[in-house]
């Protein structure tokens, strides 16, 4: 039988199904902050689903917060961009490729395609990195799969992984999780994500935080930052 991909998922079905795996607080002095895909305007969001304006301000709020607390704390920062090294798109991964066909087939914006001097690639102004933060562009969902970032983590003897950003059930979200595979401790930051929908932002963080790492407010992250959990 065919699954049914149009029911309707209750947060309280998939409450309990495993235990967390993470509970410690992130250690500062091994600690990195990683903010996935925010750049671009918040108007032009790099998704053909129609931006929640508010939703989405409110996550940049939350990135900007933490964002603050890592300088303060000296916590290491990694700022992750989607999109092409050339001109056509032709560097994306496959399924991003599929999906710009698709997007200008039915004369919509490619999102994906993006070269190098778009300025949808562009880090949002209230976010821009300072010197000693790092930017890595990526052609893929997640980071792992097209930028040194694990090479650049280990090197900096990184253990703990904090993600902020956009999309929490798509690229960030798969970053996410592919930290959690490479042997990273990984935090969702609840708070400074947005989502393409709100229940898969909703759903996922509740499979996060039960199956692959924590999730946490910001609040609690910056107190974390400090060094007082």
């Amino acid at each position: 039988m065919a699954t049914n991909l149009s029911q309707t998922v209750s947060l309280k079905d998939i409450t309990g199904v495993a235990p967390q795996l993470y509970s410690e607080p992130i250690d500062p002095r091994r600690a990195a902050l990683i903010i996935v895909d925010m750049q671009g305007l918040l108007t032009t969001s790099t998704h053909p689903v129609k931006v929640r304006t508010g939703e989405l301000r409110a996550a940049l709020s939350g990135c900007e917060k933490l964002l603050l607390a890592a300088r303060e704390n000296a916590i290491r920062v990694v700022h992750i961009l989607l999109g092409s090294w050339t001109m056509d798109g032709s560097d994306l991964s496959d399924n991003k490729q599929r999906a710009n066909k698709l997007y200008m087939a039915q004369g919509r914006d490619p999102v994906a395609e993006r070269a190098w001097d778009s300025e949808d690639i562009q880090v949002m102004p209230s976010l821009t990195p300072i010197k000693g933060e790092i930017t890595l562009r990526k052609t893929s969902a997640s980071a792992f799969t097209t930028t040194g970032l694990c090479s650049i983590l280990h090197n900096m003897q990184v253990r703990y992984t904090v993600f902020a950003g956009q999309f929490t059930e798509g690229c960030l979200g798969l970053t996410a999780l592919d930290a959690s595979d490479h042997g990273f401790a990984a935090t969702l930051a609840d708070g400074a994500c947005y989502g393409a929908s709100s229940a898969g932002h909703l759903v996922m963080l509740r499979m996060f935080d039960q199956h692959w790492g924590r999730v946490r407010t910001v609040d609690e992250l910056a107190l974390e930052f400090k060094g007082r959990p």
